[in-house]
C-alpha cells in the first residue's frame, strides 16, 4: 500500500489523498484534500505547516488501517483486491462496528442493573455485618441465653455467606461482561503485543526496530506466558523489574524494555479502558553512566582518514562516518542527494524525528560528499558497524583498552 495524491477538490481546491493498493491498481479516498507541499506521500503524513494536520492525520490513519486491514482479509482467503471486494469487505466491518455498539449500549444496561443490586447487597451485608458483631457481644455476656443466641448468630452468618457469595458472583459477571463488550481486554499481552507490531509495520517502522518488541515479548513470556494487558499494573512492573535485575539485566537493557511495554500499554489503554495512573508511582531502576561513551580525538580521525583501504566497502563506510563525524548526522539520514544541498547547508526532514534540519556543510563534508557521487550506497547496519570494527582494528591509536561500568539494579559491575 502506498500513498498519492489525485485530483482536485471543488471545495478546497487541492488534492485529495488517495491509498494505492500495492499489488493493483485500486485506490482508496482518505476524504482528506491537501497542498502538495504539505504531503509526504512516502510516510502518508500531513506537515505540521497545514493548521488541520493532527486531525487530517488521524483520519488518513483511521483510513488506512481499515483499508490495509481490508486487503489482508481478503488475500488471507485467496480472493483477488478488487474495489468490489475492498468495499464490501470495509462494508462487513462497518456493520460488525455497529453490531458491537448494540452490544455495548446493551450490556451498559445490564452492567447498570448488576451495580444497583450489588450497591443494595452491599447495604444489606454492611448491616447484617453489624447484627453478628452485636450478637457475639451479648454471647459472651449473656451465658444463660447462649443457645438461643448461638442459633442467631449462626443464622445470620449463613445470610452474610449466601449474599458474600452472590456479589462476588455478579462482580465476576460484570468483568466477564465488559471484556466480552471489549471495555475491559481479555487478550494476553503477547497477542496484543504482535498486534502492536502489525500495526506498526504498517506505519513503515523499520524491521530493525519491531525486532526489540520481539524480543520483549520473549522476555515477558519468560516471566509469566499468561500475562494479559489488563493484569499489567504497578505490582507488575515492580516483580517484572526485579525479575529481570535478578537475571542480570543491565539497567540500561531494563530501562528499554520496560518504557516500551510501557507504550504498548499506553497505546491499547483509552481503547481497552485501561488505567494509567500508576505509572507516577514506579520508579525504574537508575539510568546508565555516560562514562562507557568514548570520543575520537582529531588525531584519531585523521588516522583513520589515512589509513590505506583497499576493499570497496571499507573506503564506503570510512567515508560515510567522516561524513557523519563532518555533519552530525544519524545513519538513517546518510540517504543525503544534490537536492538536500541547498547553499551552504545540508536541509533534509530526519528519519527519527521528522523535523526538518539545516546543518552547515563544511568543506570537508563537501569533498566526502563530492568524492561519493552525490549519493551514498545503502549499507546495512549490522555489515557497516561489523566493517567499522575491522578498520578500527588496523589502527594502532586504536588498540588501547577501555573500562566500562555496568549498572544492574542497585549494584555497579565493572
Amino acid at each position: 500500500m502506498f500513498y498519492k495524491l489525485k485530483g482536485e477538490s471543488k471545495k478546497t481546491g487541492e488534492p485529495t489523498v488517495y491509498l494505492i493498493y500495492r499489488k493493483g491498481t485500486v485506490a482508496k479516498s482518505t476524504g482528506v484534500t491537501v497542498k502538495p507541499t504539505h504531503f509526504n506521500p512516502a510516510t502518508g503524513k500531513v506537515s505540521m505547516r497545514d493548521a488541520l494536520h493532527p486531525e487530517k492525520n488521524e483520519r488518513i490513519e483511521t483510513v488506512a488501517k481499515a483499508f490495509a486491514r481490508a486487503c489482508r482479509d481478503i488475500e488471507s482467503v485467496g480472493r483477488p483486491v478488487t474495489r468490489a471486494n475492498v468495499e464490501a469487505m470495509l462494508a462487513i466491518e462497518t456493520e460488525e462496528k455497529q453490531e458491537r455498539a448494540k452490544k455495548v449500549d446493551k450490556g451498559w444496561g445490564l452492567v447498570a442493573e448488576r451495580e444497583e443490586r450489588i450497591d443494595a447487597l452491599e447495604a444489606e451485608l454492611k448491616e447484617l455485618r453489624s447484627l453478628v458483631d452485636g450478637h457475639k457481644y451479648i454471647l459472651e455476656y449473656h451465658l444463660p441465653k447462649q443457645q438461643r443466641f448461638e442459633r442467631i448468630l449462626r443464622d445470620s452468618q449463613q445470610r452474610l455467606a449466601v449474599l458474600e457469595a452472590e456479589a462476588e458472583e455478579i462482580r465476576a459477571y460484570v468483568t466477564e461482561l465488559q471484556e466480552d463488550m471489549g471495555l475491559v481486554s481479555s487478550a494476553l499481552f503477547k497477542e496484543k503485543l504482535h498486534e502492536y507490531i502489525r500495526i506498526q509495520r504498517l506505519n513503515n517502522v523499520k524491521e530493525s526496530t519491531l525486532g526489540n518488541y520481539t524480543v520483549i515479548g520473549n522476555t515477558v513470556d519468560r516471566f509469566n506466558s499468561k500475562l494479559k494487558l489488563k493484569d499489567i499494573d504497578l505490582a507488575f512492573f515492580q516483580e517484572f523489574q526485579q525479575h529481570l535485575v535478578k537475571r542480570g539485566v543491565t539497567n540500561n537493557s531494563i530501562r528499554g524494555i520496560l518504557s516500551r511495554i510501557k507504550g504498548i500499554y499506553k497505546y491499547f489503554a483509552d481503547d481497552e479502558g485501561l488505567p494509567l495512573g500508576f505509572f507516577s508511582k514506579f520508579k525504574m531502576v537508575k539510568a546508565g553512566k555516560d562514562e562507557n561513551i568514548i570520543f575520537l580525538s582529531s588525531q584519531e580521525v585523521a588516522e583513520l582518514e589515512a589509513l590505506p583501504l583497499k576493499a570497496r566497502v571499507h573506503h564506503e563506510v570510512r567515508q560515510q562516518f567522516l561524513f557523519a563525524v563532518e555533519t552530525g548526522l544519524r545513519r538513517s539520514d546518510y540517504n543525503v542527494t544534490a537536492a538536500n544541498v541547498q547553499g551552504s547547508a545540508i536541509v533534509l526532514a530526519t528519519q527519527k524525528t521528522g523535523k526538518q534540519v539545516a546543518i552547515p556543510l563544511t568543506a570537508k563534508a563537501r569533498q566526502l560528499f563530492e568524492e561519493a557521487g552525490h549519493s551514498f550506497r545503502l549499507i546495512p547496519e549490522s555489515q557497516f558497524n561489523q566493517t567499522l570494527r575491522i578498520i578500527c582494528k588496523k589502527m594502532p591509536s586504536m588498540q588501547a583498552g577501555s573500562i566500562k561500568t555496568f549498572s544492574i539494579g542497585n549494584n555497579e559491575v565493572v
